[in-house]
């Protein structure tokens, strides 16, 4: 029984170690996203169509971030709980 709950984690740790990888390859360029659309929004240079457009990419990036952030902070701790 402790042979199968061994091999479980293994590929349980390594999808956490990649999706780790990834949530960092990830959150670099939502930074990114996130600041030059707030850099567009704060110009004042954009007309009310441009400027829900770019409210409406703000608000999906930061989403999309914070679910990337939640879903790393849960994949630690079950890694710290395992350990």
């Amino acid at each position: 029984m402790v042979h199968s709950l061994h091999k479980e984690s293994g590929p349980r740790a390594a999808f956490s170690s990649d999706f780790h990888t990834l949530s960092h390859d990830l959150r670099t360029p939502l930074n990114h996203i996130n600041g030059f659309a707030e850099l567009l929004l704060m110009s004042g240079d954009l007309d009310s169509t441009q400027e829900s457009y770019v409210e409406a990419i703000l608000r999906a990036s930061n989403s999309l971030q914070d679910i990337v952030l939640a879903y790393l902070e849960r994949t630690q701790a079950d890694t710290s709980e395992n350990a």
